[in-house]
């Protein structure tokens, strides 16, 4: 009797431990990539979110922030907008490509998203922080959440787990 209660005790443990190895082997675990391609007519800059984990991460919220506050678009491109409006006309840009995730947009483990190529010309190798400079008060905030409903949070500056 003492034997069967201590089989179903240890068969209820090993469960629980298996849930919870099942919780850390797909959590998401979103991050940032800036890449730069160096061009004889300039710079081209790329801004990535990677899923760095082994699970899906679906997105809950996604804000974007100009100098601490939340960014209100007025139009169709907002993330173009908001580099146009940090450059003000000081350097030549062109936003090749700009992507708004939204909510309910997975992004899935080991892959990437894009959400910005923009090409700016006239500069050279060595000008990249310049740019980060005039780029500086951008900013955005992702709330994405993992298979179990677990919630993080991730901005330029870094992430945590809400």
């Amino acid at each position: 009797m003492v034997i069967a209660l201590l089989a179903i005790v240890f068969a209820a443990y090993q469960a629980y431990l298996s849930r919870q190895h099942n919780r850390v082997s797909l959590r998401p675990s979103v991050g940032t990539d800036i890449r730069w391609h160096m061009k004889d007519e300039g710079i081209e800059l790329s801004y990535l979110l990677v899923n760095y984990g082994l699970g899906p991460a679906r997105v809950a919220s996604f804000d974007l922030l100009f100098g601490k506050e939340e960014f209100p678009s007025v139009t169709h491109a907002p993330i173009e907008e908001m580099i146009r409006k940090a450059c003000g006309g000081s350097m030549d840009v062109n936003v090749e490509h700009s992507g708004m995730i939204q909510p309910g947009y997975c992004i899935l483990a080991q892959r990437e998203y894009l959400l910005l190529r923009a090409f700016f010309r006239g500069l050279k190798r060595g000008d990249e922080s310049r740019i980060k400079s005039v780029l500086e008060p951008l900013d955005f905030r992702l709330v994405y959440e993992s298979v179990y409903g677990e919630k993080f949070e991730l901005t330029s500056v870094g992430a945590k787990k809400g």
